[in-house]
Order: structure tokens, then sequence, then C-alpha cells
């Protein structure tokens, strides 16, 4: 810690907790003045504010809550002079070393599923925080990154995130989340390891019936294969080629309402099932 009235630089060790967050204690020269305690702590209800205190005396404060004091270097969570209170000088005030984190990580987890591998994980707190890339390994060592997952920039709250990967490794799969912060820092997640076994499920109707706009989710078996829709006298009135993991829309939307059939094919692979458009 540095800047405005401090002389020199000050370390803050950690001294505890105070109302439920981490407070931080150490000595140095203020206003000239030799020997003075310093520390930064939390003010609960109903102020709610960190504080940097010179011997008792708030002189700064900031309204952030993070589980941790926000560093100087945030540009959201800004430290203020107290009112009433005059240390101030052109340096401006440094705070570094334990202090918040660009995300408070809460947990990663995955499951296999027909569709793939999904993953769920979420966060206690964001700060300048740009989102994810989500990876994968076939040993834990070399990563492929698979996609992006947006963050929230900046949150004191929990955030709940999901990415499915829909091509997972038959076997073992193990994940890691690469996180971006928009000054392109990165932190790394835990690693989570997930079995997964190939499906030989082909799709399956996430809406049915349907106004005409019917969503499918193509799973692993189906990939490369076909779609088609039929009425009642086997006329095709709608077709897709070449399928891809995920969801496919089909449209049947200018259809009279009434019973149609769905048939996927991949190879000796057929799922036939009836859609019903109102």
């Amino acid at each position: 810690m540095s800047g405005q009235c401090i002389t020199g630089s000050i370390v803050l060790n950690n001294g505890g907790t105070e109302a439920g967050k981490p407070y931080y204690t150490g000595t140095g020269t203020v206003a000239g003045t030799a020997s003075v305690a310093v520390s930064i702590f939390w003010i609960g209800t109903p102020d709610n504010v960190w504080v940097l205190a010179f011997d008792g005396q708030p002189y700064f404060s900031n309204s952030c809550a993070y589980n941790k004091p926000p560093g100087t270097a945030s540009p959201y969570c800004t430290w203020v002079p107290v009112s009433g209170t005059s240390c101030t000088s052109a340096t401006p005030l440094l705070i570094t070393g334990d202090v918040m984190l660009p995300v408070t990580w809460l947990e990663l987890s995955g499951t296999s599923k027909p569709e793939g591998v999904v993953l769920n994980w979420a966060t206690a707190s964001e700060y300048n925080n740009k989102g994810f890339d989500v990876q994968r390994s076939e040993d834990g060592s070399g990563w492929t990154t698979l996609g992006f997952v947006a963050g929230q920039g900046n949150s004191i709250k929990k955030q709940q995130y999901q990415y499915t990967d829909h091509q997972p490794i038959s076997g073992n799969n193990y994940y890691r989340l690469r996180q971006v912060d928009i000054d392109g820092n990165i932190s790394i997640s835990s690693i989570v390891q997930i079995s997964h076994a190939a499906s030989k499920q082909l799709a399956s109707l996430r809406n049915n019936p349907a106004n005409g706009h019917f969503i499918l989710s193509v799973y692993q078996g189906a990939v490369g294969g076909s779609l088609q829709v039929t009425d009642l006298t086997g006329k095709v009135i709608f077709h897709k080629q070449a399928l891809v993991a995920g969801n496919c829309s089909i449209d049947i939307s200018t259809q009279p309402a009434g019973v149609y059939f769905l048939r996927v094919t991949n190879g000796a692979a057929t799922l036939t099932q009836k859609l019903i458009k109102q």
C-alpha cells in the first residue's frame, strides 16, 4: 500500500475476520507521523463498506461488498476519501496484494447425457470478467478450447453458467475453464473428469405439439445423418442433410394443422416420431 499521505509503502498482514470478512493491519508513516496503525476492514450493516483507517479513523471507503477488499486497479470499485478527512495528495492511492480476484469460483461440475457432456459452474463474485474459454483434454495436460461463454463483467451476486460439449470423447474427458478479464488477464479453474459413453440415441424433440416451429436436439448418434418430415400421404414437406450435434430447427409453419411424421436416419439407425402441428 502506498500513495496519498502515506510515506513510502506499508505492508498489511491478515489479522483475522471482522464482520464476516478478513481485516488487515500494519504500521507505517502517515502524514509525516511514524508508526501509525493502518488497517483495512469491513463495516457491516447499515454502512456496508470497506474502509482504510489510520489510527482507527476511516480515511477512505469502498462500497463494493466483495469477500476481500478491492484493489485500486479496479475502475469500478473505487476508494474515495471519507467526508471530513484530509489525507490526500497528488500521488494516487495504491492497494495491491490479497485483494479481490477477477472471479471467485464456487464450483465446476459436469454430467454425461445423450446430447453430450453438460458443464455447469458458478461464481460468487466477478470483477472485470470478460468470460470463460471452455477447454477439454484427453489426458488432463494438453488443452483444446471448445467455445466461449460471456461473463457478467462485474457482479457481487452468485452467477450460474452452462455449456454443452456436443462432441465429447468416448471415455474420459477432462474439462477446465480459462477465465479472461477485460484487461486480458487470466485465471484457471479446477479440472473435472467426466466419463462419456457414445450414445446410440439419435435425437429428441424439445417441443411437440407446436405451431409449426419444432426444435430437435440432435445427438452424437445422428451426426452426419438426415431428417425428413412427411404428411399423411407420405409427401416430403421438409428435409435436412448432414446433421450436426445441437439444436436443429424444423419449420412446417406453412402447412395446415394436423399430424405429420419425423424420420431421422443415420446408417442403419432410424428414429420415427409423430409431429402434431397446432
